[in-house]
């Protein structure tokens, strides 16, 4: 399977985040992946790590309600970078990598998705 395109970059509404609350995930969707007006806020954060912690469920969550039995990982993931929720954090640099939504999302395909179809998914997983 080979990438169609690499992660769009995040424009539209960025507002300066608060002292109190640096950290903004705001939410694109693949499938309008230009159209800013389908971008939305989804909180504001006091550490990277709560920040993080969110993306990192919108992805789980999109990946785990999309999986039927027999799906691949290449399968799953090429849905997630067409039609999936793309989280992405705003703030303050902290000196640890950047959250990226796809390379998360290809990683959990691989742990969500047996490598032998008749195999039953990990844990977490729908069934």
């Amino acid at each position: 399977m080979s990438e169609r395109r690499q992660s769009p970059p995040q424009s539209g509404p960025s507002p300066t985040p608060s002292s109190d609350l640096p950290f903004t995930v705001f939410v694109d969707d693949n499938y309008h992946v230009y159209d800013e007006d389908e971008r939305y806020t989804h909180g504001v954060y006091a550490t990277y790590s709560e920040a993080l912690a969110v993306c990192k469920a919108i992805v789980d969550k999109w990946l785990t309600e999309s999986y039927t039995p027999g799906k691949s990982a290449d399968q799953l993931y090429e849905g997630y970078v067409g039609y999936g929720e793309d989280p992405f954090i705003v703030g303050p640099d902290t000196g640890e990598e950047r959250f990226s939504a796809w390379g998360y999302a290809k990683q959990r395909c691989a742990e969500i998705c047996p490598p032998n179809p008749a195999e039953k998914p990990p844990n977490g997983s729908n069934q």
